[in-house]
């Protein structure tokens, strides 16, 4: 029955929330351990014993090892990039960035401006003028669907392409200057 539960929740339910089942997992995995290790005491010598026992540790690593070490969300990886980018030149602190994702301020502890809150290219070219953001970080997707003129032309809107960045896919976020 807790075979089964265990089961269930690690299909079913999100990774983050299996946190809580690692101490349990713990302590039955080290009563599993002992329990093998007397197992192969029982029926070979000691010096066979720790083989089987070494060889299984090996292979319970090498087939965990791998997923294990991955971080969750490389896919998503380019707007943490993008953040840190931002934040470099100024540091944290009084950094204003116009942004089409939350995730791009939270890396470059900025104050964040969303992008969906202004309705037109105008809207947006208003506050980049009136300084109220250093930089425009977006999405390209988000760009050609709401605000194709500053993709297209950005320096007409008072920005200057700095640097884009690529995830896995087809994905980009692009980073503009303000100024």
């Amino acid at each position: 029955l807790v075979f089964f539960i265990a089961a269930f929740v690690a299909i079913y339910v999100n990774r983050r929330y299996l946190v809580q089942l690692v101490p349990i997992s713990m302590g039955w995995t080290a009563v599993g351990v002992l329990s093998i290790w007397e197992w192969t005491k029982s029926r070979w010598s000691e010096k066979s014993a720790s083989a089987i026992c070494v060889a299984l540790s090996a292979l319970f690593l090498i087939g965990t090892l791998p997923k294990t070490l991955a971080p969750v969300a490389k896919d998503k990886a380019h707007f943490k990039e993008a953040g840190w980018y931002v934040r470099q030149p100024q540091g944290s602190g009084n950094l204003n960035i116009m942004i089409s994702d939350h995730r791009i301020a939270f890396y470059a502890d900025a104050k964040a401006i969303g992008l969906h809150d202004h309705s037109s290219e105008a809207d947006v070219a208003a506050q980049v003028k009136h300084r109220n953001a250093d930089f425009l970080v977006a999405e390209e997707w988000a760009l050609k669907t709401r605000f194709p003129g500053i993709l297209l032309s950005p320096e007409r809107n008072g920005l200057r392409l700095e640097k884009e960045f690529i995830a896995q896919g087809k994905d980009r976020v692009l980073v503009y200057r303000a100024g």
